[in-house]
């Protein structure tokens, strides 16, 4: 009854996209069940808290945070990785919301939480594929309904990020709590990935404006260095123009798609060979789908990323 009631909403959505363009607001499903938890979402583009089943939710999340192409079992880890993360900020079971928002549990910032898809975006950006693809989506969140990564009994915080260039990282080392269950693992298979490796080119005054310190008067190499690493290779802290920030800090502020970086000076420019996309704590979301194409199930895609955790 479930992945029927996911099914016809996702039909629904499709049936009834011009209506919703034209309000810029989603319809809800109908006949959830009175035992579906509703989620308080705060859509950053609509300006507004809007309520929606947890599960309704997942299936916007899932087309926002993953690649369509991912295999199955990807895209399942990815719904239990979301639906925990959600979990863990619902008000009404403890969690403390979003923390832009007053009085939503999240919001669709995924600076901030969870990116989320509206339904006129799905269906431009898929067109004629939509209802496929909005199937698949639909049989990830059905088929793992319910069901959360959980330590000693718990909801984990189930970060989890695009690329991690091979090796995740250790979460003390990019936020500051340690957690038992967010430690470094190897992530094989991603090398032949579009988020794997990749050239940024950023020029000095740019970098300057973005961290709020001054221009270089003299070469780069006394303006910009790195001070330290991870075991990993991620950057732990650099100096720019005699300030010292944290490769978080300074990812964040200027763009730069991973503290995993090595930089080469130019003349007024620097170039920025980058691995991985994004923090590189918790699941790889490519790292998943090598697993998956390697015939992992969600359950060990999981298990694997957030040590000594469970499923269920």
């Amino acid at each position: 009854m479930r992945k029927l009631c996911i099914y016809l909403f996702c039909l629904a959505l499709l049936l009834l996209w011009h209506e919703v363009a034209a309000t810029d607001a989603l319809p809800l499903a109908p006949e959830w069940g009175e035992r579906e938890q509703i989620v308080r979402v705060y859509h950053t583009r609509l300006g507004e808290i809007v309520e929606m089943p947890l599960e309704e939710y997942l299936v916007g999340v899932l087309a926002a945070e993953m690649p369509i192409s991912y295999e199955l079992e990807a895209l399942k880890a990815q719904a239990v990785a979301a639906r925990t993360y959600t979990v863990r900020k619902l008000i009404d079971s403890g969690g403390g919301g979003c923390r832009s928002r007053a009085g939503a549990d999240i919001c669709t910032g995924s600076g901030c939480c969870q990116a989320y898809a509206d339904l006129d975006a799905l269906h431009d950006r898929w067109g004629d594929r939509a209802g496929e693809r909005m199937e698949k989506l639909a049989r990830a969140v059905d088929e793992t309904a319910g069901q959360l990564v959980t330590y000693q009994g718990e909801p984990i915080e189930a970060l989890y990020h695009a690329s991690s260039g091979g090796h995740t990282e250790d979460v003390e080392m990019v936020y500051a709590q340690a957690l038992p269950y967010l430690r470094g693992v190897l992530s094989a298979g991603e090398e032949e990935t579009s988020q794997y490796r990749a050239t940024q080119e950023l020029t000095a005054a740019k970098i300057a404006k973005a961290l709020g310190v001054q221009s270089p008067s003299g070469p780069l190499g006394d303006w910009i260095a790195v001070l330290g690493r991870s075991e990993t290779g991620r950057v732990t802290e650099i100096m720019v123009d005699g300030v010292i920030f944290t490769g978080t800090q300074f990812r964040r502020a200027t763009g730069v798609r991973s503290s995993n970086f090595t930089m080469e000076l130019m003349e007024e420019t620097v170039r920025f060979d980058v691995l991985g996309f994004g923090h590189g704590v918790g699941m790889s979301q490519a790292g998943a789908n090598a697993m998956a194409q390697g015939g992992a199930s969600y359950v060990e895609i999981l298990t694997w990323y957030y040590t000594g955790t469970s499923v269920g």
